[in-house]
């Protein structure tokens, strides 16, 4: 913050950490909510926020050059930046080949306050159309809440059982809100 802040530094971290929570919780934040904790007449938020978005360029770069590990740290903050200031929900699916390594990524629905469909034949058809193997799949919950609700648990099983047989790995499906991620993966469903 030094560089940005000058003297002010310790005091201007101190803010956002208050406001976020984390230095994670600052690189999620919307725009705006940074903008926000300037005070009238500083000019610090413009360098953070262009300076992140830098950063987070770099991240998505890095995370397209790599095997998708959805339990990867920076993996998981590229995809917390992807759903950063959404109040609906929504499902993104990052596709990799069958080594696991990235395709793309795509926005496959859009939802509401408390929930999102997509059909599995729009995800598969997308897995298709990219001529990908894996899958991992991500929305969110803006009500703050990560835990997988049982339509999420049954809807991704469903999808597994859909996919597999034709060639394609339903990876992980990631539930994000907030700083808190819930994994289906991790939790030994998928």
């Amino acid at each position: 913050m030094k560089p940005i802040a000058g003297g002010s530094a310790t005091k201007i971290a101190e803010r956002l950490l208050l406001r976020f929570g984390s230095i994670g919780g600052v690189m999620a934040a919307p725009s705006l909510a940074i903008s926000e904790c300037a005070e009238p007449g500083e000019t610090w938020h413009e360098s953070l926020i262009s300076t992140r978005a830098l950063f987070l360029m770099g991240l998505e770069a890095g995370v397209s050059r790599s095997n998708l590990d959805s339990s990867d740290a920076r993996f998981r903050l590229w995809l917390r930046s992807q759903f950063t200031g959404l109040s609906e929900e929504r499902l993104l699916g990052v596709f990799g080949d069958g080594a696991g390594r990235f395709i793309a990524y795509k926005w496959l629905a859009l939802g509401g306050e408390s929930m999102v469909q997509a059909s599995a034949r729009t995800i598969i058809q997308s897995a298709f159309d990219l001529k990908a193997r894996s899958v991992i799949l991500a929305h969110n919950h803006p009500s703050g809440n990560a835990s997988a609700s049982e339509d999420d648990i049954r809807s991704t099983i469903n999808l597994q059982s859909l996919a597999r047989p034709l060639g394609i790995e339903i990876r992980d499906h990631i539930i994000l809100a907030d700083a808190n991620v819930c994994s289906m993966a991790d939790r030994g469903i998928l």
